[in-house]
């Protein structure tokens, strides 16, 4: 209790010393260095995504009352005190490698008659190869300070990094689907030679037809109806083209690329190839907005009729006038930026709340789902 106090009193006196000089003789405790937003927590958690690769924190040391004198105070990084701290906190954790992490510099000057140091940066860097699961440290210390003392609970800042959670929230599809009225009117998906569809999605359990996405009758990937009700299908204009498997109960990313140039049709489960047919389309475009065949529109969730539901949850559905290749697939099966060249529509169905569905490509085809879903909590991916 009494360390609180010291340290609240601390934070006052630096405060007012910026407004009059005060001696520090006046005061009685020793005027110490220590690292300023280490004093009421020296742990920064770092939560990221499966795309963060850089970060940039800034480390800032200070004195309770100035001195008339410069004070220069050396950094470094000690991973020696990861287990001391994995210990104190009961913490399974590991060291950062040092490849991974550096300073600025190791120096930094408080100059005479101020109380804040000038500011060095940890600069993190290939953080996307850090293994999930894995909770890594970085204890960045004070190793010296120039004629002062060192405040011992204030004198090391931990960075405690992770992969989180890349989606937290998706909708239950059930009775329920989705459409965007502005993607049937936009031309940008109309005129395609290239096509791709791709879906992270989870069903519960297979019914005799279950609809993914697409245009009923023209260009649509489905489950079952003329084929086992958990093989996967591309029901197209002059009849139905046969996908492989998926699995009830488990999460599993979809990906269907198709050439119109080449009559190649791909298909992959989790980024691992499947499935090769020729085939070749009726028209001499893919319009999946107003299609030359019927006026069928474009749903996600839905084909012809209600009963033809999807079971399950649904994320990251995605809509490509190009080829994707099997890298850019395995690259991007989680999330993939938005400004990417080819994306016409990118649902991620992430809101939470309410039945509207933003699109996140710069296309504006934001859906709206027929009726309020279940927003359901997930961490993806899976641990």
């Amino acid at each position: 209790m009494k360390k609180h106090i010291a340290l609240l009193s601390l934070v006052a006196l630096i405060a007012a010393a910026g407004c009059k000089r005060v001696n520090e003789e006046d005061h009685p405790f020793n005027n110490q260095v220590y690292i300023q937003n280490a004093v009421s927590n020296n742990t920064v958690t770092v939560t990221l995504k499966s795309k963060d690769a850089v970060r940039t924190m800034e480390v800032q040391s200070a004195l309770a009352l100035p001195v008339d004198r410069e004070v220069n105070i050396t950094y470094a990084i000690d991973l020696t005190l990861v287990e001391t701290y994995g210990r104190a906190h009961n913490l399974v954790c590991e060291p950062l490698a040092d490849t991974l992490c550096s300073l600025s510099q190791n120096t930094a000057l408080i100059p005479a008659g101020d109380v804040r140091s000038t500011v060095v940066t940890v600069d993190f860097v290939d953080l996307n190869v850090l293994k999930r699961g894995v909770t890594y440290v970085l204890p960045v210390t004070i190793k010296q300070a120039t004629g002062m003392g060192i405040m011992s609970g204030a004198r090391t800042i931990y960075y405690v990094l992770s992969q989180g959670a890349t989606i937290n929230t998706v909708p239950y599809m059930g009775v329920n689907y989705f459409k965007s009225a502005a993607f049937t009117a936009s031309p940008k998906p109309q005129n395609l030679t290239k096509v791709t569809f791709e879906a992270l999605i989870h069903p519960r359990a297979w019914k005799s037809i279950s609809s993914i996405m697409g245009v009923e009758d023209y260009f649509l990937i489905r489950v079952g109806d003329t084929f086992p009700v958990d093989q996967l299908q591309l029901a197209h204009a002059n009849g139905n083209s046969q996908g492989p498997k998926l699995t009830a109960g488990k999460w599993q990313h979809l990906a269907m690329t198709y050439d119109h140039s080449t009559s190649q049709l791909l298909w992959y489960i989790d980024g691992v190839l499947k499935q090769t047919t020729s085939w070749s389309f009726s028209y001499s475009t893919i319009n999946l907005g107003d299609n030359p065949k019927n006026s069928n529109d474009f749903y996600v969730g839905y084909s012809y009729e209600a009963s033809r539901w999807f079971d399950g949850e649904m994320s990251e559905v995605r809509v490509w006038n190009v080829v994707r290749t099997q890298q850019e697939i395995v690259d991007n099966i989680y999330e993939v930026d938005p400004a990417t060249p080819g994306l016409v529509a990118y649902w991620k169905c992430d809101e939470g709340a309410g039945k509207s569905i933003r699109d996140y490509s710069p296309n504006g085809l934001n859906a709206e789902m027929n009726a309020v879903p279940q927003w359901v909590k997930v961490s993806l991916p899976l641990q």
